[in-house]
């Protein structure tokens, strides 16, 4: 099988298309942002703690070029730049909440602008005309005039922008967010506030195509392009085996450079990303190296060694990378079809005989079931040929699945929603939920309504009634079935091929040895298989594929390919203790069945206690129950981490331990009292009801602003700082309708009332479906026992002549306000994005108990903490911010229930040097570090604080890039982090 050998970039082999030209020995070991003039003559870097540095580039390279550096009088901590497309010598840098236009020539500052917020991201860009700078910070983007300084305009973004693009013609400016799923966003240039999501997850890095249409993203380890007008994924190219934290075009458009985190270096066609070459570069190191740029007029790829501290400059031959062979790659589409519907209307016996099996009747499907429905093959225009494959979905029907099943209609190419035509009670019951559910889904999917038991007898449901409900619900058709006797199956089975649209569905573009992992996880899937390590699956994979003994990083390419299962939703892996789900479906059926029990506790409180959740004390279905104990406890653990990770469930301290409350489950109407007065404000929109209320529930209750004082079915009530009360009930006035009404104790202030309003108003954005929330303000009585609502066109006339208030007309005591609030408040707006991020905060946090659980369940320990005894104070909460992460260490002289063998596989150590110096100064610690140091574990040195003089490392630890947490910025918890997982972890 042939793959790509990774040339080593210290000994490129002649004759391939690559030539290093290492120029430059840097002083410091973190430079980042590598960039280019735009003529090509000086190339610039961020030091850590430096500023901006230059250097002078000679127009012809030799084996012996030198380049010179020319430093920059301005030394401020800088946080981002970008250099002029237009002006050779001139920059826009952005630094502490100010922009400037830099003209490096002289040193001299062109103009200096100040930023309406402030934050630890920041970003800028220039328009390809040069005329327009857009600069990110804190919560804002502002565009100003490059020529004058002069602000233009500003519109509000996420506090974590991370990077701005504009289009190659700059009618376009992409932003790219650290959270959210709408992790990059595209804002037209006349007006960036309408901005469209691109629905592709978080992405580290960014570049738009040369085309200027495609954006191209770095997406874990996988490069992802997008539709940059529709915001559509329209191919993936596999290869990398670890996350990708760089990407640069060529000045000719024909070649795409990405970096990843374990010093790779892969060189793709931009036409059809086609793996052209790989680089080593020096084999990756401590840190990540941080920039790609590509000269702007020659074939010239500048970027930093990871290990040996060189500045480097790559040159491509175009030609001969095109021409040379290589391996040949796989082209692979898939198209995911949802059977949806109320449950015991045929779901389940249609989709088996869809997916070419024998009818059986079956019982009611208890989470989910996946089948392939086809797979055939399609020769490309270029001559390759691309494997398509469809799978069918079976999501089960009763309503407490709703909730979870809502994460799986993303990416759904088409749906039949099925319903029973001879039901007696009602016919069409769940139809709408569905058809409304669907389109909150990232595309338009064909949807067609099926009646499934044909061949049942009794009434059916006029064909004019169905046809006004097609009409109604704007579905693409209507196909009457029976499972049992394969009636109309066939017919169903060529709508389904016909309806698929192929372009529209994302392509992966792998290697053979991609495919062939993928091929292995899904057969053993398939066989049934439901737990697994990873170690005991790569095992067996090698055992059956002894023919790729020696293939190089082909355990790494063994888990990016399960990473790129679990994110078609095909198996999941646990973050505790390196385990393999390959039947998620199961934590569906638990998940559900948790709900369920929680909705049925007699209270109406919609809980269970945590420990009883995790013992799997409450109704299981058999049917979806694993045997073995010990594999079923790690399933709960990881269920619960699910339920808190998707903000569906709350963790309540109460006497005894911590209750999982769900607000969607809760049964206790809301009574009469506490009054909190009558609705003021009223939001219409259409989605998944119960999702949406959820997660408002769950997030409000998280937000430091607000504390949860009351829950009830479709009600809560919060109190704030300043002891006001504010609150929401839902009702549900058409099946997938929601009516959201926000009320107020009196007395509460008008800002609390304006920042609850407004989090509601963003939260119903995020999570409703698009363009239809309608807020409209209530004009009621204030008098309790009155609580009349006034008709909105009279109070629309009494506005247009001036009146504030008006006496209600129904108990001529009440005086009914007639203002509107002012919706451009920007504290209100800032407090609504803190109280998100507050939100943010504490899910991460209650979702990490749970991974610190499973992890202490296998003993699964991410680090070793040594240090100086004097130091146990400052170190404990150290250990408590690495658990708050859900990263857990073993500290020295504690975790007296482990043993050797957990220790033993520890793969690194924190040595904490504080003002008592560290532990190679304890002699009782002598032996556990030359321990460590005979094992070779990565070591991570950390100063605290307290630590005034400049530390004296040992030499096993001289080389090592150490995390001072004397310096604030960066932020050196996320960077300790980073160095024990070598993760970026998202919404910091």
């Amino acid at each position: 099988m042939a793959t790509s050998r990774r040339l080593p970039v210290d000994a490129l082999p002649h004759g391939s298309g690559l030539s290093l030209h290492s120029v430059r020995d840097l002083q410091y070991r973190e430079w980042s942002r590598l960039g280019w003039s735009c003529d090509g003559r000086l190339l610039s870097a961020i030091g850590q703690d430096l500023g901006l540095c230059l250097w002078l580039v000679p127009a012809v390279l030799g084996p012996e070029s030198h380049v010179a550096e020319r430093p920059v009088a301005r030394q401020t901590l800088l946080r981002a730049y970008r250099w002029s497309p237009v002006a050779n010598r001139e920059m826009a840098v952005v630094s502490s909440g100010r922009v400037t236009m830099l003209d490096v020539q002289t040193n001299r500052e062109r103009w200096d602008q100040s930023l309406p917020d402030r934050g630890t991201h920041h970003a800028v860009t220039i328009s390809p005309d040069g005329h327009r700078v857009a600069a990110a910070a804190g919560h804002s983007v502002t565009m100003v005039d490059s020529a004058t300084g002069r602000v233009r305009s500003s519109f509000r973004v996420s506090p974590h922008t991370e990077g701005l693009s504009w289009s190659p013609r700059g009618r376009t400016l992409a932003s790219r967010h650290r959270d959210g799923p709408g992790a990059v966003l595209l804002h037209p240039a006349g007006a960036p506030e309408q901005a469209t999501t691109l629905h592709a997850g978080p992405a580290d890095a960014m570049i738009w195509m040369p085309n200027g249409v495609e954006v191209c993203l770095a997406l874990d380890a996988t490069i992802g392009v997008a539709n940059g007008h529709t915001g559509t994924m329209l191919s993936r190219a596999e290869g990398h085996t670890a996350p990708v934290i760089g990407l640069a075009v060529s000045a000719d458009g024909s070649l795409l450079a990405s970096e990843s985190e374990d010093g790779e270096l892969r060189l793709w066609r931009t036409d059809s990303l086609e793996c052209l070459a790989v680089v080593d570069l020096a084999g990756g190191g401590e840190e990540s190296a941080g920039g790609l740029a590509f000269h702007p007029e020659r074939p010239l790829l500048a970027f930093r060694s990871h290990r040996n501290r060189r500045l480097n400059l790559l040159e491509l031959d175009v030609e001969r990378l095109y021409d040379a062979p290589r391996q040949d790659a796989s082209r692979y589409r898939n198209a995911k079809v949802v059977l949806l519907g109320d449950t015991g209307v045929g779901k389940s016996g249609l989709g088996l005989v869809l997916s070419g099996q024998p009818y059986r009747a079956t019982d009611s499907t208890h989470g989910r079931q996946v089948w392939r429905f086809s797979e055939e093959t399609a020769a490309q225009p270029d001559g390759g040929i691309e494997t398509r494959e469809v799978l069918l979905w079976d999501l089960a029907g009763q309503p407490g699945y709703r909730l979870v099943h809502q994460l799986h209609l993303a990416e759904a190419a088409v749906a039949l929603i099925v319903f029973d035509a001879r039901s007696e009670v009602d016919p069409f019951s769940g139809v709408r939920y569905w058809a409304r559910a669907l389109r909150h889904g990232r595309r338009p999917v064909h949807t067609l309504l099926v009646s499934a038991r044909e061949d049942r007898g009794g009434p059916q449901v006029s064909r004019a009634r169905i046809n006004e409900l097609v009409t109604e619900l704007k579905l693409d058709g209507y196909a009457e079935t029976s499972a049992r006797e394969l009636r109309g199956v066939a017919d169903l089975s060529r709508v389904i091929e016909g309806a698929i649209d192929w372009s529209a569905q994302p392509q992966s573009i792998s290697t053979r040895l991609f495919e062939t992992i993928k091929r292995f996880l899904i057969d053993e899937k398939a066989d049934g298989h439901a737990l697994s390590r990873a170690d005991e699956l790569f095992r067996l994979f090698q055992a059956r594929h002894r023919e790729l003994a020696g293939e190089p990083e082909l355990r790494a390419g063994f888990d990016t390919c399960a990473g790129l299962l679990e994110s078609r939703d095909l198996i999941r892996r646990f973050t505790f203790g390196g385990y393999v789900l390959l039947r998620p479906e199961l934590l569906d059926g638990y998940a559900s069945a948790l709900i369920n029990a929680a909705r049925a506790q007699p209270d109406g409180l919609g809980y269970l206690a945590e420990e009883e959740a995790l013992a799997g004390r409450f109704p299981i279905p058999e049917e979806t129950r694993l045997a073995e104990p010990g594999e079923e406890r790690l399933l709960l653990i990881a269920m619960v981490e699910e339920l808190l990770q998707h903000d569906l469930a709350l963790r309540e301290p109460n006497d005894g331990g911590v209750d999982l409350v769900f607000p969607s489950q809760l049964t206790r109407d809301r009574p009469d009292a506490p009054y909190l007065g009558p609705a003021d404000v009223e939001f219409r929109f259409e989605g998944a009801l119960q999702n949406v209320y959820a997660t408002l529930a769950v997030r409000l209750s998280h937000a430091a602003t607000f504390v949860t004082h009351e829950l009830w079915r479709n009600a809560a009530v919060y109190v704030t700082r300043a002891e006001g009360r504010c609150g929401f009930r839902l009702t549900e006035p058409d099946e997938g309708v929601g009516r959201l009404e926000l009320c107020y104790a009196p007395g509460t202030a008008e800002e609390t009332r304006q920042i609850f309003e407004d989090y509601v108003a963003d939260h119903l954005a995020k999570r409703a479906l698009p363009d239809t929330v309608v807020r409209r303000r209530v004009f009621t009585c204030p008098r309790p026992e009155c609580g009349y609502q006034l008709d909105e066109e009279l109070a629309r006339r009494r506005l247009a002549r001036g009146d504030a208030a008006m006496e209600c007309p129904a108990c001529l005591s009440g005086e009914i306000s007639l203002r509107e609030r002012d919706r451009a408040v920007p504290a209100v707006a800032d407090e609504v994005s803190a109280m998100n991020a507050s939100a943010d905060l504490r899910r991460r946090r209650e979702t990490a108990t749970a991974t610190v659980r499973g992890k202490r369940a296998v003993g699964d320990f991410d680090v070793y903490l040594a240090y100086q005894a004097a130091d146990r104070g400052t170190v404990e909460r150290l250990r408590q911010q690495l658990l708050d992460e859900g990263l857990l260490p073993w500290m020295h002289g504690e975790e007296t229930g482990a043993g050797p063998d957990e220790r033993a596989r520890i793969g690194v150590v924190v040595m904490v040097l504080g003002a008592h110096g560290g532990p190679w100064d304890d002699e009782s610690q002598l032996a556990t570090v030359n321990e460590f140091i005979a094992r070779g574990v990565r070591f991570v040195p950390v100063v605290l604080p307290a630590k005034a003089e400049e530390p004296q490392l040992p030499p096993f630890l001289r080389d090592v890039p150490m995390v001072d947490f004397r310096v604030a910025e960066p932020d050196p918890v996320r960077r300790l982090i980073w160095r024990i997982t070598r993760e970026h972890r998202r919404g910091d």
